[in-house]
């Protein structure tokens, strides 16, 4: 089968099986080694493809209203933005504290790091808060606030009970606080007066 022959059929391929090498090789009765062959010299591309976020017109009107908030009108019909040296964006989020699967670039003959769990259900996880705002310079162009308030852990030490495999009684360690789910709304207005 010639070039311009494989390259008509791998456009009748869905998507959905052209993920891989081997997926299109098998799709068109080549060795993956053809494949290979093709893309380095640049007859077949590798691309990437991202989700986009998914908008709806409800969401871009809340965006827009959001923007129109921050337009100063000047007196001699000029309009600008709000530097918003005033806005601290608080923010939440969750981290895992281990991966389930872990690449090593190892020496030949050097020991691979073994770990283990019971299951990937006992990867713990914890939550942040972080804080920042717009950072701010002087006249002359200097950094004077880098925007970087703070990042806080949602944690608290507390002493071991009991003896485990992995530390001794009365050792301190970091646990999870209790989150509160009260059904209360986090995100504020720019203009709010309780705050």
């Amino acid at each position: 089968m010639d070039r311009e022959e494989l390259l008509e059929r791998m456009v009748t391929i869905p998507f959905r099986r052209r993920m891989t090498q081997q997926c299109l090789a098998d799709e068109l009765d080549v060795s993956r080694y053809a494949i290979r062959d093709a893309i380095a010299q640049g007859h077949i591309l590798r691309h990437s493809s991202t989700i986009h976020l998914l908008l709806t017109k409800e969401n871009k009107h809340a965006c827009f209203r959001h923007a129109i908030r921050h337009v100063i009108h000047g007196l001699n019909g000029f309009s600008h933005f709000s530097p918003v040296c005033d806005v601290v964006h608080v923010d939440e989020k969750w981290f895992n504290k281990d991966k389930d699967k872990k690449i090593f670039y190892v020496l030949p003959g050097e020991m691979v790091p073994h770990c283990e769990r019971k299951s990937k259900r006992f990867i713990g996880k914890t939550m942040f808060l972080a804080a920042v705002a717009r950072p701010r310079c002087d006249d002359n162009g200097e950094v004077t606030f880098d925007g970087k308030i703070d990042i806080w852990d949602f944690t608290k030490k507390t002493e071991a009970q009991r003896n485990s495999k992995t530390r001794p009684a009365g050792t301190l360690e970091k646990k999870n606080l209790d989150t509160v789910n009260d059904n209360a709304t986090p995100h504020r207005q720019p203009d709010d007066p309780d705050i």
